[in-house]
């Protein structure tokens, strides 16, 4: 479960700022929170959405979870002298030459976690992990300066690992692919519960849902989503078909054609009233994408992950939003968390959220850098019409369109 991510000094956001899933103290829309031991009397919020207008940096959040989980998980495998993802603020020179900076609480195995990370183009500069078993702090280890390692505890077989972590390698990741357990359990959650979908991932997204359409279990979890959302579908089947040299465009080159011919892909069809359609040929956009999306939402119902949705509008009627938004709401969900960005205002008019579970993104007059604020910040009522605050200009992230004519 994620917690808070703070990040500096990446893409649009320059200064540090604050993502938070901790609750407030209004306990209304008690099915949209999450009761865990490790955070004692806080509670979590098992959803988000973020507002904003088009380049205000909304995506950047995301991506800055995106980009730390990427460092974590495959850091290890980087080469000497490989760059780092490095993408700091470009509209402030200062910044092309400051750290981009990390900071993620998170709870797995029910232990709190919190870890930190700085690092430039070429190096890591500073990483630190602390756990919270029982409550109570403990030092896993530390990084400063790149070199200056601290640890409390496995001191020998930890200083062994260090022998062996470059400049340019996560400490973080590379402990874990030597199998020190305490580390395992802590990237862990980086590579199995942290997921990110960007509204481009349709391919991905595809053969994701159509590989868990061979499980059974998974397979009735598919249709059940797919008839609840009212798209027509019995029934969808994998089909196994000869790629035939007719079937390929005629630009293609020659050598990648006769590699193609005679090997097999695979259909997806979808069946109404026990009529067979081609997913990808005789189905409509919004059709595929609640698809492609129903197959990492049922994952990460089943597996307590936070999904991460990019435009989660994109292509999607504003019931079909509501829909996927309500299965991390409802009460039969116990940890799962879904952060999603979206133009779709109707969403705010809706019962849907708490005031805390409202974020937004807008850029500053002054260097057009990222700000992220709640909704929270501005006290609205409890009958205040969000919707229209919001497109009124109320709480800022919306567009200034200038009413200037555009000369031919």
């Amino acid at each position: 479960m994620l917690i808070e991510f703070k990040l500096r000094n990446f893409r649009s956001i320059r200064d540090e700022m604050t993502f938070s899933l901790l609750a407030s103290s209004d306990r209304t829309h008690s099915q949209n929170l999450i009761v865990h031991d490790a955070l004692k009397k806080d509670l979590l919020l098992k959803s988000a959405v973020i507002y904003g207008a088009n380049a205000s940096g909304k995506t950047n959040v995301l991506l800055g979870l995106n980009t730390l989980r990427g460092l974590v998980v495959h850091s290890h495998s980087n080469q000497i002298g490989q760059e780092l993802p490095y993408e700091p603020f470009r509209l402030d020179e200062r910044a092309g030459s400051d750290d981009t900076s990390f900071r993620i609480a998170y709870i797995h195995k029910d232990i709190k976690y919190i870890y930190e990370l700085s690092y430039n183009r070429e190096k890591v500069v500073d990483e630190v992990l602390y756990s919270y078993p029982q409550g109570r702090r403990s030092l896993l280890f530390s990084r400063t300066g790149t070199d200056n390692y601290r640890f409390t505890k496995d001191e020998k077989e930890q200083t062994l690992i260090k022998e062996r972590t470059p400049p340019n390698v996560l400490y973080l990741s590379r402990a874990a692919q030597f199998n020190y357990q305490p580390a395992i359990d802590a990237f862990e959650w980086f590579k199995e519960k942290l997921k990110f979908i960007g509204p481009s991932d349709h391919i991905n997204l595809m053969k994701f849902t159509s590989k868990m359409l061979e499980d059974p279990k998974s397979k009735d979890m598919i249709l059940q989503g797919l008839r609840t959302a009212d798209l027509g579908i019995d029934d969808v089947i994998l089909n196994n078909v000869t790629i035939r040299a007719e079937e390929l465009p005629g630009d293609l080159p020659s050598e990648l054609k006769d590699r193609l011919v005679g090997s097999e892909r695979t259909r997806i069809l979808t069946y109404h009233k026990g009529v067979p359609f081609d997913l990808s040929d005789d189905e409509s956009e919004g059709t595929k994408r609640m698809f492609h999306l129903i197959g990492p939402v049922i994952k990460a119902l089943n597996d307590s992950q936070v999904l991460l949705i990019d435009e989660l509008d994109t292509k999607l009627h504003h019931l079909m939003n509501i829909f996927l938004i309500e299965l991390f709401q409802n009460t039969d969900n116990p940890s799962s968390q879904l952060v999603f960005t979206t133009h779709n205002t109707t969403l705010l008019e809706s019962e849907l959220f708490r005031r805390d579970q409202i974020w937004f993104t807008e850029r500053r007059p002054d260097d057009d850098s990222t700000d992220l604020y709640s909704l929270l910040e501005f006290h609205p009522r409890n009958d205040a019409n969000i919707k229209i605050g919001y497109l009124s200009g109320r709480y800022g992230a919306i567009p200034l369109i200038k009413s200037e004519r555009l000369c031919p």
